[in-house]
């Protein structure tokens, strides 16, 4: 790893800027010029393993603005989601007839690179077949990536450096900041990361996850006062072990109680989520969380014609759009590339998680002295917001502001959500917002915000620029 490490540093010296070959000129069904360079390639891991990437330059001043790359989790699951749904330069409407920019696009404040990692999420190529990635291999592909892309745009090297993802890139991206922050020869501007409603810690999250359920009222009273009547003894209420002990009395309730958020009815990921159908067509369609993680390219799949649902209910614009043959065209995508899909569920089914706790890659970053932040839309019930407090706690870290409002005062009431801070870690809450933060539904200008003020250094609460 180390020898391959110093042939790509070598090779950093070979290329003097960005590949023109790879710009993106156009895009279809966007109206009028693109107002910002962008590029899309890969970058070529080894014989076996390309990883896709789509960069957008900053709106502002990309020649000093800090690069930040985005990834998305699963475990492999689109970072195009970011790009197109979420934080990302467009809004993909109407099934892809309509491509808008963005208002709370962070590019207008970052150069951003989207990966689609692993190899095989994606426009990312796999050629062996295998999808059994393990954590460790998924990190060392990120940053032979990162070393690859910046030889590809060598005058982005001097910028500032960050890494952000959100789910299961709360295994991704601490994993990749402490080998990009040991890898400092290569990486001197490395300045941090940060993740939004990570998965942190299995135990955590599983425990956490029904105490949160319980007090959103979904779990029936007395179901659960005899399930700790019945399991927790001596105050010992670690559903966790007993879901993963096949003979503990109470594995089965365990489960039950873990998965009662989705026994409700509501998009586990965006609890308060309601799209009304009045006076419009019923068309029967998956769950939207389900649906938003796990889309498939099906070829010859009709989709609903596009007046049929009103548009909060179009859970698929962007992946019916990223399917388009005149799209992967605009993307300079090979034709023997795989249909796009938002995630590859062969590896999400075979990926070894060979971590369940990421705190001693956070504590690592942490002591290199790089900036650390986690945030949470608090009405997620998946990667909860209960989990990351629980998590951050428990690093052990100083407390030096407890928790309190971070606001925005053109809005009433002006509280965006909750501030605690830590020495060397910060953590915010969004309120009314899902596991998607930035995207059109949710919260996208408070999420800017804090994006803003994060990668300044600035008061979460001093507003965005006009």
């Amino acid at each position: 790893m180390k020898t391959l490490i110093f042939l790509l540093g070598f090779l950093f010296c070979l290329t003097k800027s960005a590949p023109e070959n790879e710009r993106i000129t156009s895009l279809p069904n966007f109206k009028g010029n693109l107002p910002f360079k962008q590029y899309s390639g890969y970058v070529d891991i080894n014989p076996t393993k390309s990883l896709y990437y789509w960069y957008v330059e900053s709106q502002n001043k990309p020649d000093t603005d800090p690069v930040v790359l985005w990834l998305n989790g699963g475990p492999g699951c689109s970072s195009l989601q970011g790009l197109t749904v979420e934080l990302g330069p467009f809004r993909v409407n109407n099934f892809g007839e309509e491509v808008v920019l963005n208002p709370y696009s962070w590019n207008k404040y970052a150069n951003i690179i989207f990966l689609d990692a692993p190899a095989g999420v994606g426009f990312s190529v796999r050629r062996d077949g295998l999808w059994n990635y393990t954590d460790d291999e998924v990190a060392n592909d990120n940053l032979i990536a990162m070393m690859l892309w910046f030889g590809k745009f060598p005058e982005r090297r001097a910028n500032d450096f960050y890494v952000a993802g959100e789910s299961y890139g709360g295994t991704y991206v601490p994993m990749l900041a402490q080998r990009l922050s040991n890898d400092w020869k290569n990486f001197p501007n490395f300045k941090g990361f940060f993740v939004g409603n990570g998965c942190l810690n299995s135990q955590l999250e599983f425990n956490s996850l029904i105490q949160y359920s319980y007090n959103h009222g979904f779990i029936d009273e007395t179901f659960y006062r005899n399930s700790v009547q019945k399991c927790c003894t001596s105050g010992d209420c670690d559903f966790y072990a007993m879901a993963n002990n096949d003979k503990h009395p109470c594995t089965n309730i365990s489960m039950d109680l873990y998965y009662s958020n989705y026994y409700t009815g509501l998009d586990p990921y965006f609890l308060y989520f309601t799209c009304y159908l009045t006076d419009q067509p019923q068309v029967s369609s998956p769950p939207m969380a389900i649906i938003k993680q796990k889309t498939k390219a099906i070829k010859g799949k009709k989709y609903p014609k596009l007046d049929t649902l009103p548009s909060c209910a179009h859970y698929n614009d962007s992946t019916v759009y990223l399917m388009r043959q005149d799209v992967r065209a605009a993307l300079h995508i090979p034709s023997d590339v795989q249909p796009y899909s938002n995630c590859n569920d062969a590896i999400a089914e075979d990926y070894i998680q060979q971590y369940l706790d990421i705190s001693p890659f956070v504590k690592e970053v942490i002591y290199y002295r790089k900036k650390v932040m986690f945030f949470n839309g608090d009405i997620d019930s998946v990667c909860n917001v209960v989990h990351n407090e629980q998590f951050v706690q428990r690093l052990g870290y100083k407390l030096l502001k407890a928790k309190e409002p971070w606001n925005d005062n053109d809005q009433l009431p002006p509280a965006i959500g909750m501030l605690t801070r830590y020495d060397g870690v910060d953590l915010l809450t969004i309120r009314g917002a899902g596991h998607f933060t930035s995207s059109a539904n949710e919260k996208p200008k408070e999420s800017l915000q804090m994006f803003y003020n994060f990668i300044n250094g600035n008061d979460y609460s001093q507003p965005i620029p006009k």
